[in-house]
């Protein structure tokens, strides 16, 4: 056996694979891995929560709010999601319909005593463009069909990027006005919008332009991805 020229052998693949090993620990080092995930300003994490303080200026009142996920079923090319919210007098359901670049409600479910009330968007309504972008525009008529059918309409504007600062923390959000009618009495309100966190902040403003109803953000908490 020629034993020199085996050394040699072993010795260029033993080089091949240093130079090989080498060359991927500094593109990892450098940040050349899998691209991060595209934005997303209303996630829905399965049994996500999230926590508000809220403000009745109307009444006077404050409360807490709590919100949570608690269904993600594929619908199509969407996801169709279902989240549990409670003011503190019993939950109620809101689901919701995402992809495609949208955020949409479908309906509002209350159920008490043995008893189940839905409200129905016909057609189902888009929320949120998602990513929204400064100067996205959007809007939605139709009906909220449920105990009563009520003739709605409403638009949408995203108008700026802000910072917010709630009890949760300081958040860079898109702020998206909203307009609207139903069954003929005007309504206003502004969404603030946070890139993997969510809605922070949204205020409703009534037909005379008053304050009705502050919420804000003070704590979230999203499961640990697996």
């Amino acid at each position: 056996m020629n034993w020199q020229r085996l050394g040699e052998f072993v010795g260029s693949r033993w080089v091949v694979g240093f130079v090989v090993g080498l060359a991927i620990a500094l593109l990892t080092a450098t940040g050349l891995q899998a691209a991060p995930p595209p934005p997303d300003y209303y996630p829905f994490p399965l049994n996500g929560r999230w926590e508000y303080a809220t403000t009745n200026a109307a009444q006077g009142t404050t409360g807490n709010l709590l919100i949570k996920v608690i269904g993600a079923d594929r619908d199509g090319s969407q996801m169709r999601y279902t989240t549990e919210q409670d003011l503190g007098f019993g939950p109620s359901n809101l689901l919701y319909l995402k992809g495609e670049g949208w955020v949409k409600e479908i309906k509002f479910v209350l159920a008490r005593n043995g008893m189940t009330n839905e409200t129905v968007n016909d057609p189902i309504k888009p929320i949120l463009k998602n990513p929204p972008k400064v100067g996205d525009q959007w809007s939605w008529t139709g009906q909220q069909v449920g105990a009563a059918t009520t003739n709605a309409s409403e638009s949408f504007k995203a108008a700026a990027a802000e910072e917010v600062t709630v009890p949760a923390g300081k958040f860079n959000t898109i702020r998206v006005e909203i307009t609207g009618e139903k069954a003929g009495t005007a309504f206003r309100k502004v969404m603030w919008y946070a890139d993997r966190v969510g809605p922070v902040k949204w205020q409703i403003w009534d037909a005379s332009n008053a304050l009705q109803t502050t919420t804000e953000l003070k704590r979230y908490e999203f499961p640990k991805a697996s």
